[in-house]
């Protein structure tokens, strides 16, 4: 409820920054800018700038995907926070990419567990006192980094995709041995039936086209000679 409304709040400032500068603009041409009205409207747009930039700061922080305008809107007003989210979202697709691969749940786990790690140790040397950066901004990002992955990887446990996989690698080596087993029947089964069929074919009995000839002979007897029987 609270990740709504804040997505419904950066949508409307973001479109009551669009309407303000139409306005703003008109108002220049219909009426002429003054310096009191110049200054006025200098201070609504940097108050909602703020106000906008500090809604996309928080979902970044809480490792949620932003949308196309927001990305854009940090573009155009936030150029750091925006060199933040295209970093969040390259480190996202790899660990997608990671899970993708896995064979199995525990695979998963498992890289979750050293993903996690990984995050711990860098934000303890972002810390350290010499880092690149203020110790606040790297602590910062590092904490995006964070909240980012595991977003990530609560969003993949709930796929069909991740239920799907076997429980471990014993699991999977099982599943194939099954698989494998179906498969030789199956083949076993079909050799059968083909090798059955053939032997059909070859012990049938010719009834067409035979030619039978039918004689008879003995004392008092008579002779047909070349009598052909066709069925």
């Amino acid at each position: 409820m609270l990740l709504n409304s804040v997505n419904t709040s950066i949508g409307l400032m973001l479109a009551t920054a669009q309407l303000t500068k139409k306005s703003e603009n008109a108002s220049a041409a219909r009426y002429g800018n003054t310096a009191g009205n110049a200054s006025l409207h200098e201070q609504s747009r940097n108050t909602l700038r703020q106000n906008s930039l500090a809604l996309i700061t928080a979902r970044l922080s809480a490792g949620k995907i932003i949308s196309t305008a927001e990305r854009r809107y940090l573009r155009n007003n936030d150029p750091e926070s925006y060199r933040r989210a295209s970093m969040l979202e390259t480190e996202r697709k790899l660990y997608r990419r990671r899970l993708k691969k896995a064979r199995t749940k525990d695979e998963v786990r498992k890289l979750n567990v050293s993903a996690s790690a990984q995050m711990v140790a860098d934000a303890r040397a972002a810390g350290r006192p010499g880092a690149s950066g203020t110790a606040s901004g790297s602590l910062d990002v590092a904490s995006m980094r964070s909240s980012a992955i595991r977003d990530e990887h609560g969003a993949f446990v709930n796929t069909r995709e991740f239920r799907n996989l076997p429980e471990n690698i014993y699991e999977l080596k099982r599943a194939k041995r099954k698989a494998a087993t179906g498969n030789a029947r199956s083949s076993a089964a079909a050799s059968g039936a083909r090798a059955a069929s053939g032997a059909g074919r070859v012990g049938a009995p010719q009834t067409r086209g035979a030619n039978v000839t039918v004689g008879a002979s003995g004392s008092g007897g008579y002779r047909k000679r070349g009598v052909s029987l066709l069925v």
